[in-house]
């Protein structure tokens, strides 16, 4: 019995034509089992060859599952959050912080312990520029809502003081309870006095660590002064800052 129709007893030939070969075999294959004897013939067949091949795969011609250089790592994604703008005022939990904070920057500003500094009132604002509501001549403010603070502070005399706060913690400004503008009459850097005329009127201002002087002040500019009313007859004002008139 010739076995001819068996992939074993061939020589190897190109996967494109193994498949027309089966097909053919399995055309022979079924006319032979319909004759006589045919059934008998198709078992060997079957138990000589085995079952009929599938084509012959090509790993080159198949797609790759990576497209990376070996040794390549993959870039990892970064995500970029837009941080939003402040446009809302702090919450309540965050003004008790704030209103330490104001006590001990005051209490630097005056030179005097922190246990002479008291909170009076604290709440939180929305400030709508980046003075955070303090407007001094010849300053430029931004014009964009800053979340902040308004703290008022009380010394030992019982002087009242605001303290302006940016919730970010970069920004904190001595506010001033009165501003006046008026003329420079005296000004003594030793004994940390000033006196400006305002309508007629002579006022002398106590200067302490934190008073904000412009270094063109002198005798003779127009100024603007913000300062803090006494908290007793015999005290002076303090100043918080004095510039000139641009």
């Amino acid at each position: 019995m010739r076995l001819d129709g068996c992939p074993k007893a061939r020589e190897i030939i190109p996967a494109a034509s193994v498949e027309e070969r089966a097909n053919l075999l399995a055309f022979q294959g079924l006319r032979r089992a319909l004759q006589p004897g045919g059934l008998a013939l198709l078992a060997v067949l079957t138990l000589a060859c085995g079952a009929v091949r599938q084509p012959v795969r090509n790993p080159l011609a198949e797609p790759s599952a990576s497209v990376m250089a070996p040794g390549t790592t993959v870039p990892p994604i970064v995500t970029t959050v837009p941080v939003p703008r402040g446009d809302r005022p702090p919450t309540s939990a965050e003004v008790e912080p704030a209103a330490a904070r104001a006590a001990g920057l005051m209490a630097e500003w005056l030179a005097v312990p922190q246990r002479e500094v008291s909170v009076a009132a604290a709440e939180a604002v929305l400030w709508p520029s980046s003075c955070l509501g303090v407007a001094q001549p010849g300053v430029v403010c931004a014009a964009q809502q800053v979340p902040g603070f308004k703290v008022l502070l009380r010394d030992g005399l019982g002087g009242v003081h605001a303290v302006h706060l940016a919730a970010d913690g970069g920004g904190a400004k001595w506010a001033g309870e009165t501003t006046g503008q008026g003329q420079v009459v005296s000004l003594d850097y030793t004994t940390r006095r000033v006196t400006v005329s305002v309508n007629g009127s002579q006022i002398m201002l106590r200067l302490v660590a934190g008073t904000l002087v412009d270094p063109k002040v002198r005798v003779g500019v127009l100024v603007v002064a913000a300062y803090d009313p006494p908290g007793s007859a015999t005290a002076l004002p303090t100043a918080a800052w004095i510039v000139p008139v641009s």
